[in-house]
């Protein structure tokens, strides 16, 4: 495990990174520029790719 972070400091720094994103949901008044609906879509692949890795990680436990 030595040069991964913890588990619970991923968790941690997602959590805030929600945090942010939801500060921009909450608020009706914004809309996304074309730069940030690019960010946005980015961001979105990101965290389907981090759907798609825990769903791995939990196939390893099934499988061990």
């Amino acid at each position: 495990m030595l040069g991964k972070k913890p588990i619970d400091f991923i968790m941690r720094q997602f959590h805030d990174a929600m945090e942010l994103l939801l500060d921009y949901d909450r608020d009706q008044g914004f809309v996304p520029d074309a730069d940030q609906l690019v960010l946005l879509e980015k961001l979105e692949r990101q965290i389907l790719d981090g759907y798609i890795a825990i769903h791995k990680l939990r196939e390893r436990v099934k499988n061990a």
